[in-house]
């Protein structure tokens, strides 16, 4: 993704820092008024097109999210397992606890497999402590079996094949399901190179020998300069503007090392939220893990986070220190899959880099879905709580609140179980700011 030319993109992604907010809300699952978008439907998600009935002989995927058992001792556990003086007070729950009292069971794996297999389709996956139920069939008999009409519609441009009201299923499989996932809506990654805001294309690398210096390694730490005025003049002796106000970053004809361009490298970071102490002290993250779940990934990551980390005097990510999962299929980035066009491999690298320069001395679980869609980023989710692959989990992807209130309620179902799990068995679940460069 990276070459030893353009890494000023990647380092220039933590000029500003913003909150992606992932909603946890506990919502009920029941079936929802029918959707209604115009041709011309105008939402905070963007113009929304109706292009009509999908084809019914298409294939499609569905997962069938079952329901918990006992939910109402879980929910009054877990809130007790966080409240100092309770009996119960960081008493946490092993994996074979949590399966044996409020796990979803085989039994009802298989009452949902046999009534997806009734309406003929084809069972690929039940999750290994039978959270949920992956299946592919035709358009038409998702349709049947899930009293729904599926349409195409067009969202900000791209299109997606979308139930027009929430799924349903009858019969002794329906109360057993907690969610189902038909649609192949998915989150996004906030990160973007760092982008010249007169030309609006990313800004060309620079060899990298040409860093560090005072200032940083290869751009301006100076993102707000004091304010002052100019005015700006065109010929003829008008139009004239009047701007009063700070400057960002270094002046445009600025050359290397102190390029236009504001962010921090390593060292200004551990100084900011003052890391240097505690890090004498021997807290560096050392027997920690950060789990870090991404999408698709970066091809390179290993070689650019490890170019990133010799510039900035940071430990090299080995595999003793820095391993990649992928539960839900091969991951890459690729021009086809959505990857590069949704800068997925900037996330990726962004989360990566930054995380091991807050804690250099953490281990690194990086684990990856295979795409952004909810099914594989919560299937991938799920397994870094499951496989306890460390004590604090980094989502730093989200979507706009109004997509799923309007499109995919159920998600919500989905997410607030995989985190109850992961507070139930003390996986400290943050979601930390996304990098993003100012653009």
């Amino acid at each position: 993704m990276t070459t030893r030319k353009n890494l000023s993109q990647i380092l220039t992604g933590v000029s500003t820092l913003f909150i992606v907010l992932t909603l946890m809300a506990s919502f009920g699952f029941s079936q929802s008024p029918n959707r209604k978008f115009s041709n011309n439907s105008q939402t905070l998600v963007g113009t929304v097109r109706d292009l009509g009935a999908e084809d019914a002989s298409k294939q499609i995927s569905v997962n069938v999210w079952l329901n918990l058992h006992n939910k109402a001792a879980l929910d009054k556990l877990v809130k007790q397992m966080y409240e100092e003086g309770s009996p119960n007070y960081h008493r946490w729950l092993t994996m074979e606890q949590y399966k044996a009292t409020f796990a979803p069971t085989a039994q009802d794996a298989a009452v949902v497999r046999e009534f997806l297999e009734s309406h003929n389709l084809s069972v690929s996956a039940i999750e290994k402590n039978n959270h949920y139920v992956s299946a592919q069939g035709r358009v038409g008999d998702i349709q049947n079996a899930f009293n729904v009409q599926i349409n195409r519609l067009n969202i900000k441009g791209a299109i997606h094949a979308m139930a027009t009201k929430e799924p349903s299923v009858t019969g002794p499989a329906g109360a057993l399901v907690a969610a189902i996932q038909v649609s192949d809506l998915g989150y996004s990654s906030y990160a973007r190179p760092a982008t010249d805001p007169d030309a609006g294309v990313a800004y060309s690398g620079v060899p990298v020998s040409s860093g560090p210096s005072s200032n940083g390694l290869l751009f301006s730490a100076e993102c707000l300069r004091p304010p002052e005025t100019q005015t700006f003049k065109t010929g003829g002796g008008g139009p004239v503007a009047v701007y009063s106000g700070n400057r960002c970053g270094a002046d445009i004809t600025s050359g290397v090392p102190n390029l236009p361009p504001c962010g921090y490298d390593s060292a200004e970071i551990q100084t900011a939220y003052g890391l240097n102490g505690l890090y004498k002290n021997g807290l560096d993250g050392a027997g920690q893990t950060v789990v870090i779940v991404d999408a698709f990934g970066s091809n390179t990551i290993l070689a650019d986070a490890n170019l990133f980390s010799e510039l900035n005097g940071l430990p090299a990510l080995t595999p003793s220190n820095f391993q990649i999962f992928t539960p839900t299929g091969p991951a890459t980035c690729t021009a086809t899959n959505g990857c590069i066009a949704g800068s997925w491999q900037f996330e990726t690298t962004l989360d990566v880099e930054w995380a091991h320069t807050i804690a250099p001395g953490a281990n690194i679980a990086l684990v990856l879905a295979a795409t952004n869609a909810f099914t594989n980023l919560d299937a991938a989710n799920l397994f870094a709580v499951e496989n306890k692959l460390g004590n604090v989990i980094s989502n730093s992807f989200g979507i706009q609140e109004i997509v799923l209130a309007e499109l995919a309620p159920s998600e919500l179902v989905v997410e607030n179980n995989i985190a109850e799990l992961a507070a139930a068995t003390a996986f400290r679940w943050t979601f930390l700011p996304a990098m993003m460069a100012i653009s």
